[in-house]
């Protein structure tokens, strides 16, 4: 039987240290040989790459599209009067300004995001940019650009913080920022986030309460230490959804469940109806 050579010696480009790239973040979403082009750009044609720049922001409507997103969610709303200027002020041209206002936005965000997933606030008070991006981490995976953040726009960061950009800096920087605020705002409404899955699973049977799908209650029902903010206006549609918990149709469901399902699915439905158990009344 062949055997597989040890992986350096298999592919050693691999290997290879890669510094964090500017564009990961703000057009991951590009067709490979696209983004392979745009990034031979940006590197070699800065004039060309800016001229792209600045059309692709047009075209897709990034100013606008970042303030819609600030509706949706309480975590953008809290901060929705400094985004909406922050825009402004772009849109205006006020480069310098815009730019030193987008890496403290961001930071904030992270700061709110890093509290949504169980962090206490005097950890993150204590600790710096670092640890928040670490425990997000954990939480996003490849949706956070965790590289990026780490190294390059801490770059940014600083020389915001020390005072130290100078105009070439702002011309180039104010475009890219802004679509890092965009992602940024984009990932707020991840469905990683367990309030954000809660929110959905809460939308989907009360698409069809009549015929609900229960293993979204179930769902439902795991996610329960996840509060949901009154800014979401949800108190009716989870009263339907708490109407559904002691309907017997839920209970044959599980009852069905536990008979033809396996070791996980019984698991599963063991920590749902223990944390029906707790809820008073029961």
């Amino acid at each position: 039987m062949m055997r597989t050579p040890y992986g350096y010696k298999w592919n050693p480009k691999s290997y290879k240290p890669r510094y964090p790239n500017d564009l990961e973040n703000k057009f991951g979403e590009l067709p490979y040989p696209s983004f392979v082009k745009l990034c031979e750009q940006y590197n070699e044609d800065k004039p060309a790459f800016y001229k792209f720049l600045s059309k692709h922001i047009a075209d897709e409507e990034i100013l606008f599209s970042t303030n819609e997103l600030v509706q949706h969610h309480h975590i953008l709303d809290v901060r929705k009067e400094i985004i909406y200027e922050t825009l402004n002020i772009y849109q205006h041209g006020a480069k310098i300004m815009f730019a030193i206002a987008v890496p403290t936005i961001i930071e904030g965000i992270l700061h709110d995001l890093c509290l949504q997933i169980g962090e206490k606030e005097n950890d993150l008070l204590k600790e710096g940019f670092q640890y928040k991006l670490d425990k997000l981490q954990n939480q996003f995976g490849w949706e956070l650009y965790y590289e990026y953040y780490s190294f390059r726009f801490r770059l940014f960061r600083n020389k915001v913080s020390h005072g130290r950009l100078t105009k070439v800096d702002v011309d180039e920087l104010a475009d890219l920022l802004l679509l890092d605020l965009y992602q940024i705002c984009r990932l707020v409404q991840s469905d990683k986030l367990n309030l954000n899955h809660k929110r959905f699973v809460i939308d989907e049977l009360n698409k069809n309460i009549a015929k609900p799908d229960f293993k979204y209650l179930m769902q439902y029902l795991l996610l329960d230490k996840t509060e949901i903010p009154a800014f979401y206006k949800l108190e009716k549609q989870i009263e339907e959804v708490e109407k559904l918990i002691v309907g017997n149709e839920f209970w044959e469901f599980l009852e069905t469940e536990m008979d033809k399902g396996g070791e996980p699915v019984k698991h599963g439905i063991y920590l749902v109806v223990k944390i029906i158990s707790i809820r008073k009344p029961f």
